[in-house]
């Protein structure tokens, strides 16, 4: 037991001597960049201090363009902040969902160039996969992004001479615009995981159609070749009797 009992007192001993040496080094630093980077740390050891609150409002001070989200987030749930834990949370995670088709599109844009068919359509296939854990009992946004990844999908599939492949995702980009199309939502509360960030939050979205006026558009004009095919046929009406604006569905008044 007195084992223990130095130990932890030698442990609290060094975490007290830490936060007394960033606080030195805060006040010689020479630039911005210097403060974030010993602030961040001071909130580490803040907090295997057991000193929550400290550790927040070190990193609170920091948290430009919300680029310690996540961490504030983790903070505030263990001070018994849930409510505000799970909307960070959430933010950062639809944010993600946005902008992860710069690392998987670009990444596939480089396998292209490398000639490596393959790889790229495995990361459009990854991006498609990613949104549509996001679509719901109830069809969101997440439905309308998710037909372009699978359309996107499926001109790599075509590229790559995968024929059966590339009309299964011709088929499940024309299902998300034909099931967002029937009963369009632009509530970020409509969308998976997303619940409780506000009633009033909606995506903004200029374009005056939805989704299976552009998706047949982008079939005629890529998979235009098939067209004598009946599988491109049957999709085409499909989403030709499926397609409105937003002035038809209500949106636009």
């Amino acid at each position: 037991m007195q084992n223990k009992a130095w130990h932890s007192e030698t442990k609290d001993k060094d975490f007290k001597d830490s936060i007394g040496y960033y606080e030195r080094a805060l006040n010689c630093a020479r630039s911005e960049d210097e403060k974030l980077w010993i602030n961040h740390s001071m909130s580490f050891v803040y907090d295997a201090m057991g000193e929550t609150q400290k550790a927040l409002e070190t990193i609170l001070k920091i948290n430009a363009n919300n680029a310690f989200d996540l961490e504030i987030a983790r903070y505030k749930y263990k001070l018994g902040e849930i409510k505000d834990a799970k909307r960070l949370v959430q933010g950062r995670l639809w944010h993600m969902a946005f902008t992860f088709y710069m690392a998987t599109g670009r990444l596939a844009d480089c396998y292209e160039n490398e000639g490596n068919l393959e790889m790229a359509l495995e990361a459009q296939k990854f991006h498609a996969q990613f949104l549509s854990a996001f679509t719901n009992d109830t069809p969101n946004y997440a439905d309308d992004i998710c037909a372009w990844s699978y359309l996107d999908v499926a001109k790599y599939c075509k590229k790559s001479n995968k024929n059966e492949e590339m009309w299964e995702n011709i088929k499940k980009a024309a299902h998300h615009a034909v099931r967002f199309d029937q009963n369009p939502s632009y509530k970020i509360e409509s969308i998976k995981f997303m619940d409780g960030t506000g009633e009033n939050g909606i995506i903004s979205n200029s374009s005056q159609t939805l989704v299976c006026h552009g998706l047949l558009a982008s079939i005629k004009r890529d998979f235009g070749d098939f067209s004598s095919d009946v599988k491109y046929i049957a999709i085409c009406a499909e989403l030709d009797s499926a397609k409105r604006t937003k002035s038809e569905a209500g949106i636009w008044n």
